[in-house]
């Protein structure tokens, strides 16, 4: 598929270009290959910003505020003073009196004017909970949430956190799993890499519910990234599986299909997936058998992982330099 991120991976030894926000670029390259330009100079129309590009930077500002943890608009001036996250972006961010302006064009009335302070107040009054008419910008937004809805049908545009490809092997499908805020739900979606089409799997969506599981991390909300193998041909991990799922697994079963989740912490955990989908061991990340090896790469600066068998049964991991 097609990359929308602005920049490449190039090794640089500098304090400056440094980050903690590195997968935030990653729900911005999910935006821009969701929303289309039609969308977005509607958008810029309604809002009264005529430059679609300025719009976009001002969108994108958003989305990394909120997929920061940023609680107030003033907070967006840390990201703004991370060097590191700049370079990703290829941006500067916009700023918090920016933002504000921004956002203050949505309170509008159906007819496009931008409610006064007076009448904003006068729909704000105590009594019965009612829902004010949208003006186009709020009509237009709507139909750039919902880009996401009619891409990957029932998940909710406005819910979706964040995007994880996984390759089975193959140049013509990857796999999407999308996750919601509360990470407590994932829908799974195979997208044909050469048409573009998008196939909901029948069993959406599934629950992440670790509570249950003893070995399990201590919440689905500390995954930084992972990956799923088809098997286990590299022998990087080994259990028996019969004590692990019981009857669900023949005695001396070795671990097949396996996932790879790494948490914040830099632990990663080793989870079944073919018999009993449960966890069974983990390990810091850097004495995982990968990370052993001669040129392998800085384990502290993960941003994505994923497994293919293209050519060969390699991990193939993202990092931020």
């Amino acid at each position: 598929m097609n990359n929308f991120l602005f920049y490449q991976v190039e090794s640089v030894e500098s304090e400056t270009t440094s980050t903690a926000y590195a997968g935030v670029p990653l729900l911005v390259e999910a935006f821009l290959r969701l929303v289309s330009r039609q969308q977005l100079a509607e958008l810029a129309q309604a809002t009264g910003i005529r430059n679609t590009k300025t719009l976009v930077r001002h969108l994108v500002s958003l989305i990394s505020l909120m997929a920061s943890g940023g609680e107030h608009i003033s907070d967006i001036e840390v990201l703004r003073a991370d060097g590191g996250l700049g370079r990703l972006m290829g941006m500067e961010l916009s700023s918090a009196t920016q933002l504000k302006d921004v956002l203050y064009r949505f309170s509008q009335r159906p007819d496009a004017r931008v409610l006064t302070a007076e009448q904003d107040q006068a729909l704000s009054q105590q009594g019965p909970a009612w829902i004010r008419p949208e003006g186009p910008a709020l009509q237009s937004l709507d139909g750039i949430s919902q880009a996401v809805s009619s891409r990957f049908p029932g998940v909710p545009g406005s819910l979706v956190h964040g995007a994880l490809g996984v390759s089975w092997g193959t140049d013509s499908q990857t796999t999407i799993a999308l996750v919601v805020p509360s990470r407590t739900q994932a829908y799974f979606y195979r997208e044909d890499n050469i048409t573009g089409a998008v196939t909901a799997d029948a069993t959406n969506p599934y629950p992440v519910d670790w509570s249950q599981d003893p070995n399990a991390p201590s919440s689905p909300s500390v995954m930084s990234s992972g990956f799923q193998t088809l098997s286990n041909a590299n022998g990087w991990t080994h259990y028996d599986l019969h004590a692990l799922c019981g009857d669900d697994a023949p005695a001396g079963t070795d671990v097949g299909p396996y996932m790879g989740i790494l948490t914040t912490s830099g632990v990663l955990y080793f989870y079944n997936a073919s018999h009993c989908w449960l966890f069974y061991d983990h390990m810091p990340i850097a004495q995982f058998s990968p990370f052993t090896a001669t040129g392998a790469p800085p384990t502290s600066n993960i941003i994505a992982m994923f497994y293919s068998t293209k050519y060969g049964d390699r991990l193939y991991v993202i990092v931020q330099p």
